[in-house]
């Protein structure tokens, strides 16, 4: 049975989330496994990982491997996908 209490204090979302986001990355280096996150946070598909696909459409349009997705920011990742937008 699970109780819920109003009173009681509750994590913020974006505390939970970095919860979450360390508790997958001590996993997968400890255990030596591979992890596939799905982002609409640039900032997170910059920092965090050390590949970042891309994917519009079903199809890969970028795919970035060390030590070229370590020189990535949001701001650039943001331009690829205005470079896929402005070819449709």
């Amino acid at each position: 049975m699970y109780l819920w209490s109003t009173n009681a204090p509750q994590p913020s979302p974006s505390k939970s989330a970095d919860q979450v986001i360390r508790l997958t990355e001590d996993l997968v280096a400890k255990n030596k496994l591979t992890a596939m996150m799905v982002a609409d946070s640039m900032q997170q598909a910059a920092s965090l990982g050390d590949r970042l696909i891309v994917v519009v459409r079903s199809q890969i349009m970028f795919d970035f491997h060390r030590p070229a997705k370590s020189r990535l920011t949001p701001e650039s990742i943001l331009a690829k996908f205005e470079e896929v937008r402005r070819l449709d």
